[in-house]
């Protein structure tokens, strides 16, 4: 929601797009009844590749186009528009007026006016009259999982006498995060530490891996976890527990000039579960709409059975370098995930998989994770045309055929045709005639054929021909595609009409 607009509402519409295009749209009280152009749009072109035939400038006044929009860096990631922001008039600069994340690029951007000589409507593709500003990235860690950085929502919320922006990750620390305007130039601390844990109750925390841009004096602040707190200068402390478990430390860091930034790790005293998943397993594959079984077991340090009710599942479904939750946290154990999914699209069937993960919490809160990767049953696709060499339109992808995809069992492949003078789609090489339709992708043994699909196309009049199948009119005579007529008349070897 826009809070600048009194007199009427106005909100901005987040749309991930397809294949190529994220856009972004203006909604609300001069915006009823709009028709923002999907199916026939992925923002400003028409679905497909992203070219001079697809992007024309939009002559259609019932479709509203986007006020801004971007192209994918990549097919491998693609983008996600994620949390927007209209920024609150008189408590930042007047540069920063509208914010949104994307979730694949782990970037909050700031909206910023394009140069002139960059903004051209009737570009192919069009270039919008606005601007992608990196305003924040988000630190991705080494050895964690990049789904720990991305950036889910953000919001304007009270901070003292003003508003400050804050924004949620999808990880599992730090996933809150306040970002405040105070006019001070000088940066705020960046805080760090490790620690050292040898099975003993005493932790050592080390905090010199801190730093600050200005090299200011720093006051360390510890949390840890067990309702004691220090606040020291030191960067080197020590703390015994008393009790087994786990515990969340934080550390907040602050510089001379008031600015304070804070970061929290998780302690395990005691040695964690055992944990063992027993089905899926390892190597095991699945088919989309398949019903996979889910069962696992945990045993304490001490070797006692961990009860069901201290089990919790989470499915994933991994694309590329990031994961889509598909099963979300679920207490229990041995019982049936139903649907396996289908691949987001054509491309993400060659390095889409399930990552099943079980996590066991013994009665001291001490826990360990485990996990499973289940792979896709894979099938290679033929793509051809007849004649060759022509456009077929894969789950919203154009490809140039002859080729081979990689799809899934059990998947239903969208595929559709248009026709391309001066070839003119005829039907499917079952004989169905739809332009559009779904195929059902299976292949049993391995030594069944590779499935194949292949539209026909006949040839329009006037164009060359070999035989009277090649001509939408049937008749192909002397070579040419010609109207059909009421009679042939065909000379024969004796001299004779017929």
């Amino acid at each position: 929601m826009d809070p600048n607009e009194k007199d009427k509402v106005k909100f901005s519409v987040g749309d991930v797009g397809a294949q190529h295009i994220e856009s972004i749209y203006y909604g609300g009280t001069d915006y009823k009844g709009t028709n923002y152009g999907w199916p026939r749009y992925e923002g400003v072109c028409k679905p497909g590749r992203v070219n001079i035939e697809n992007c024309k400038p939009n002559d259609d006044p019932s479709i509203t186009m986007p006020f801004h929009w971007y192209e994918h860096i990549n097919y491998k990631e693609g983008g996600c528009i994620g949390g927007q922001v209209h920024v609150p008039e008189g408590i930042w600069p007047s540069e920063f007026k509208f914010l949104f994340t994307d979730f694949i690029l782990l970037k909050i951007y700031s909206l910023q006016e394009n140069r002139p000589q960059r903004a051209c409507a009737e570009c192919s593709p069009p270039l919008p009259p606005t601007r992608n500003e990196t305003f924040y990235r988000s630190i991705h860690k080494d050895g964690e999982n990049v789904n720990e950085a991305r950036l889910v929502e953000m919001w304007f919320g009270p901070y003292k006498d003003t508003q400050a922006l804050y924004l949620t990750k999808f990880g599992n620390h730090d996933t809150v995060i306040r970002i405040r305007y105070n006019g001070i130039v000088n940066k705020p601390p960046n805080p760090a530490f490790d620690f050292n844990y040898d099975g003993e109750a005493t932790v050592e925390f080390d905090a010199s891996g801190t730093s600050d841009p200005e090299g200011d004096e720093l006051e360390y602040e510890w949390d840890f976890g067990d309702d004691s707190a220090l606040r020291v200068d030191a960067t080197i402390v020590s703390h015994q527990y008393e009790q087994l478990g786990e515990y969340v430390v934080t550390l907040k860091v602050t510089d001379t000039s008031g600015q304070e930034q804070q970061v929290s790790k998780t302690v395990k005293i005691g040695a964690a579960p055992k944990v063992t998943i027993l089905l899926p397993y390892e190597g095991e594959t699945f088919w989309v709409g398949q019903t996979l079984r889910l069962k696992g077991e945990a045993v304490d340090f001490l070797g006692n059975p961990i009860p069901d009710e201290q089990l919790t599942w989470e499915v994933r479904l991994h694309h590329a370098n990031h994961f889509h939750p598909f099963l979300d946290p679920t207490v229990g154990n041995d019982f049936d995930l139903y649907e396996a999914p289908a691949p987001e699209d054509y491309l993400a069937a060659k390095n889409s998989f399930l990552k099943v993960v079980l996590t066991g919490r013994d009665e001291f809160g001490l826990s360990e994770t485990v996990s499973v990767d289940v792979q896709p049953h894979k099938v290679i696709v033929n793509i051809t045309t007849q004649p060759t060499g022509l456009d077929v339109v894969i789950d919203g992808y154009s490809i140039r055929a002859p080729q081979t995809i990689t799809s899934w069992k059990g998947f239903k492949l969208p595929v559709t045709v248009v026709d391309q003078p001066p070839y003119i789609f005829k039907e499917w090489s079952d004989g169905r005639s739809a332009r559009t339709r779904k195929f059902a992708i299976y292949q049993k043994p391995d030594f069944d054929p590779i499935p194949e699909v292949r539209p026909i196309f006949c040839s329009d009049l006037g164009t060359i021909c070999e035989n009277h199948d090649e001509c939408c009119s049937g008749d192909c005579n002397d070579g040419m595609c010609v109207p059909r007529t009421s009679c042939r008349f065909v000379v024969c070897d004796d001299g004779s009409f017929h």
